[in-house]
């Protein structure tokens, strides 16, 4: 259990509750987690993120991914020893720091809308594992994304309770069989998000293309053979049918290259 105060607590909370982990956050963003003076006497700090609060943009969307170590380095400055929670964060910003929400009608991209169509499609996929890759590699201690059902959900059930599995509900998949995450370097991260996992599978390459276009990707250092594994717009509907789809719909690749379209993530495992 934890407890989580909105602002710095007047009287230790660990002598109030003993069992209790106690939090500092916001119910909006970095900027207002930031402006604290003081944390207090906590255990650990929280905040979240929205990718359109001043825009809804592809690109811009894409693009501030980018921003998010720099975010963690200035909590680790200002509040050193304190572990770091985000979450939970989606492409949509599920409260507004001005005041009312944006109306939205659930398809437009709208900036500080509620719901982003784009939180449940590719998209989303490929801005999923570029959130996590870069939170990863900054350490925190913590990730919490989309939520399960619902608005910019990972599912969705229509009347006759049918569940539909949207893009981003495979890669969060994927990300479940690691306990391991390492540091990865790519020349242009504007472009390419990567993460390095390992599991029972072992060592495993993560890519999403984060641009509009096909994009050509060489692997240096990258040993082959490996499996290689596709979500991409060709595959989505193999993916929503086919139990276990990262393991069933691989393909052996030997060559030092791969080309991604838009939007696409790929799964890489060393054949050993």
């Amino acid at each position: 259990q934890c407890f989580l105060a909105t602002r710095p607590p007047l009287t230790s909370l660990a002598a109030t509750f003993p069992t209790v982990r106690s939090a500092v956050g916001r119910r909006f963003f970095f900027v207002q987690l930031n402006r604290l003076e003081n944390l207090g006497c906590v255990d650990f700090l929280a905040f979240t993120t929205s990718s359109i609060v001043h825009g809804a943009e592809d690109d811009a969307v894409m693009l501030g991914l980018q921003s998010l170590p720099s975010m963690i380095e200035t909590l680790r400055a200002r509040y050193p020893g304190v572990a770091i929670h985000v979450g939970p964060s989606t492409i949509a910003a599920p409260v507004s720091p001005l005041g009312l929400s944006a109306d939205s009608d659930g398809v437009s991209r709208v900036a500080l809308a509620k719901v982003d169509p784009r939180s449940t499609a590719l998209f989303g996929a490929a801005w999923l594992l570029g959130y996590i890759a870069q939170l990863a590699c900054s350490r925190v201690q913590a990730v919490t994304v989309s939520r399960l059902t619902g608005e910019n959900g990972l599912l969705s059930t229509d009347p006759r309770g049918a569940v539909t599995k949207h893009p981003p509900f495979f890669v969060l998949q994927r990300l479940t069989r690691t306990s391991n995450a390492f540091v990865t370097s790519v020349s242009d991260p504007s472009r390419v998000a990567a993460l390095l996992v390992e599991g029972g599978e072992g060592r495993e390459l993560i890519l999403a293309n984060l641009t509009g276009g096909d994009l050509d990707l060489a692997l240096a250092g990258w040993p082959l053979p490996s499996d290689v594994t596709v979500l991409d717009e060709r595959s989505c509907g193999l993916f929503a049918t086919t139990p276990d789809p990262w393991r069933r719909l691989a393909r052996r690749m030997h060559a030092k290259n791969i080309r991604l379209s838009p939007y696409a993530v790929a799964s890489l495992v060393v054949v050993t």
